[in-house]
């Protein structure tokens, strides 16, 4: 429940392949020594989102958060929100829903 007291979850998409950044971790690239997907978990709860849902492989789970891989791996944004929404089942029907990017280089400002 957000501080306004409007039921908010939010997803943090970090697979993909990283094609246009030479094939690199997305999720694992750091700004000021935090990796990205933290970056943006951290943003959402500071804005009230719980749960919060990352999308990707293993090794981009954030402590507290519920970790979902797309079926098929590597099948998109949309299979990865179909993943997370699947994880999101029984979150309040009139919650709202943020959906970020991991690699954001300001998440908060999202």
């Amino acid at each position: 429940m957000s501080r306004a007291g409007i039921a908010l979850a939010a997803v943090v998409l970090a697979g993909g392949r990283g094609t246009r950044i030479g094939g690199r971790d997305k999720a694992e690239l750091r700004i000021g020594g935090e990796r990205l997907v933290d970056r943006a978990a951290a943003a959402v709860r500071a804005v009230g989102a719980d749960p919060v849902v990352v999308v990707g492989p293993e090794r981009a789970a954030v402590p507290g958060c519920a970790i979902v891989r797309e079926d098929p791996p590597f099948a998109g944004p949309l299979a990865a929100l179909e993943a997370a929404l699947v994880a999101l089942e029984g979150v309040a029907d009139d919650a709202w829903l943020l959906l970020l990017s991991c690699d954001l280089v300001r998440p908060d400002a999202v």
